[in-house]
């Protein structure tokens, strides 16, 4: 008796970030930058080199030989005075979404809401925060009251340049 395996179906489909997507993480070595919070505290943050890289969505379909590859592009943030680790991570999705979102291990998720968008550039906001200006940022926000951030001005350039803790305090990027 001879048996084999087989697949109920072939196929092959790659959802690539575009050029300003593989943009929006600038850091292409490690990084240390400065902040400085309303008190005048100072505190430093390491960024990792991004990492670019792609995985399959039907890994799990164990009877389906179809393959769905997407795009991802991550950085990390180790803050000085915390012990979390902060993912900065922007993907593609099926249809050519965009997913754009910053989290970390406990729980805490960061993301622009409401974001469906094949164009995320479009996404981008001027804002004035606590007394400071931002032009073309993405505003990321949670939803979730546990969270220790209220909000993260995040831009192509710096990458977080502000976040604003939900008792009121905030740090920035020392300039």
């Amino acid at each position: 008796m001879i048996t084999s395996c087989g697949c109920n179906d072939d196929g092959f489909e790659s959802f690539e970030l575009n050029s300003f997507e593989k943009n929006v993480i600038p850091f292409d070595n490690n990084t240390n930058i400065e902040f400085i919070d309303n008190n005048s505290q100072t505190t430093d943050a390491i960024i990792s080199e991004k990492v670019t890289d792609s995985f399959d969505l039907n890994s799990s379909d164990d009877e389906s030989c179809f393959t769905s590859l997407v795009e991802y592009s991550e950085c990390t943030y180790e803050f000085g005075n915390s012990d979390k680790i902060y993912y900065v991570r922007i993907a593609k999705r099926k249809f050519n979404y965009t997913d754009f979102f910053i989290y970390s291990d406990s729980q805490e998720y960061y993301t622009i809401q409401d974001l469906e968008t094949e164009n995320l550039e479009l996404e981008l906001t001027d804002i004035s925060i606590d007394g400071f200006d931002y032009t073309q940022v993405f505003h990321l926000t949670s939803n979730n009251p546990e969270t220790e951030f209220e909000s993260i001005i995040y831009s192509t350039q710096n990458g977080i340049e502000f976040i604003k803790y939900r008792n009121g305090n905030h740090i920035r990027i020392n300039e």
